[in-house]
């Protein structure tokens, strides 16, 4: 199985800070939300900083204090917190984060005189969308996909529409433009977006990944004298997702193997839950795991025999990064973007020809194969750094 080794990104050196002589303020909405892809980014990268370049100041501005927790324990003394409540008054919880961000945060910086320097936006907000104060330049911020603004099954309604104009709109007035995978950064090279520089900082694995896996656990796992067999899948559950195609998908697996399971982490939407029910009633062993802590994750991976997915499009996909680095082979769909950070050592199915997954899973059973692919992936999601990103993106925010 051919290997890819990702761009590399940095040196693993800390990068000199003396160049820079402004505080940096981080856009921390997705603090409350420590288990999405764009809340994981932010805290690893906010850490990963302030830790790296003690000269530097860091500011988060934050919307709930309790959601400060992880990035306050252990948080050397150059990390600090701007706590902006957020209007609650307002019912709607998207509105209520339309206008902290185009509202609360800018006055909070215009009206605090210790708030000066370089802005970093983990995510395309319409923070600054009408104007940009010159004493938080250079904006920089990142992009992680492009789905709001070109798939219409994300469009919503006129308010939603609005709101994705100005975040495409903040983006592309941003002085510095990032994004996290090759695979998003050409769509954002394409029409309607035409642009030409955007710095690729790849994703790393949080702490709790880096665990050694067990080379006996390995063997039981891979071998053929487990009957019960655990495929996990870890994510969302919108359009894109596909999740239904992979329920069609494990119908027909468990014709073949019925004893094998498939276990969900995450919250199932109600208009998932009565087809997921019908198949529990017809006998599938399909377990719905809720959403679950980091040591309980730890644990359903630890558990899973192969990783799952069907999704669409993804702009990076974490948790195939999780999988590849506990040591779990992956079945996933045949996107660019699983090719990409997978290295092409995951397997590929066709989510449109269910038949396909279940022949994927088949070579697995096989443990050389099982075993070649689960050292294969590992090897390349060890090359992957959240130190790595915040060195190469604290050179961006002093250029």
């Amino acid at each position: 199985m051919r290997t890819f080794a990702p761009k590399k990104i940095a040196q693993t050196t800390s990068v000199p800070s003396k160049s820079l002589a402004r505080d940096v303020l981080i856009q921390g909405w997705f603090l409350s939300q420590p288990h999405t892809g764009i809340g994981v980014y932010t805290i690893a990268l906010t850490h990963h900083l302030a830790r790296q370049n003690p000269k530097i100041q860091f500011h988060v501005l934050s919307p709930v204090v309790q959601a400060e927790t992880a990035l306050r324990e252990n948080s050397p003394s150059n990390l600090h917190f701007v706590h902006i409540k957020p209007w609650t008054w307002i019912p709607h919880h998207g509105l209520q984060k339309a206008l902290w961000e185009l509202l609360q945060v800018p006055f909070k910086i215009g009206t605090n005189s210790k708030l000066r320097g370089a802005f970093f936006s983990p995510y395309p907000s319409p923070l600054f969308a009408a104007f940009l104060p010159k004493k938080i330049a250079p904006l920089v911020m990142t992009a992680h996909d492009t789905f709001l603004w070109d798939d219409p099954r994300y469009e919503g309604g006129f308010f939603k529409r609005i709101y994705h104009k100005l975040c495409l709109r903040a983006f592309q007035r941003a002085t510095q433009r990032i994004t996290i995978s090759e695979t998003t950064r050409k769509n954002l090279q394409k029409a309607p977006y035409h642009q030409a520089q955007v710095h690729v900082i790849l994703n790393g694995k949080p702490s709790w990944k880096n665990t050694q896996i067990n080379t006996q656990k390995n063997t039981l796992r891979s071998g053929q004298n487990a009957a019960r067999k655990n495929l996990l899948y870890v994510g969302g559950f919108d359009a894109r997702k596909q999740f239904e195609k992979l329920l069609d998908a494990f119908e027909k697996v468990a014709e073949q193997r019925p004893q094998w399971s498939l276990q969900v982490v995450g919250k199932l939407p109600s208009i998932l839950a009565e087809r997921v029910q019908t198949l529990q009633k017809r006998g599938l062993a399909l377990e719905i795991l809720g959403d679950r802590s980091d040591s309980q994750l730890k644990r359903d991976y630890e558990q899973a025999w192969v990783w799952v997915h069907a999704s669409d499009a993804e702009g990076f996909n974490l948790p195939l990064l999780e999988a590849m680095s506990m040591g779990i082979p992956a079945v996933v769909s045949d996107r660019p973007i699983h090719h990409e950070i997978s290295g092409e050592t995951a397997r590929f199915w066709e989510p449109s020809q269910s038949e396909t997954f279940f022949a994927k899973l088949q070579e697995l059973e096989n443990p050389i194969s099982y075993e070649a692919q689960q050292k294969a992936q590992m090897e390349v999601a060890a090359r992957y750094s959240w130190a790595n990103a915040a060195q190469t993106l604290i050179k961006i925010l002093q250029s």
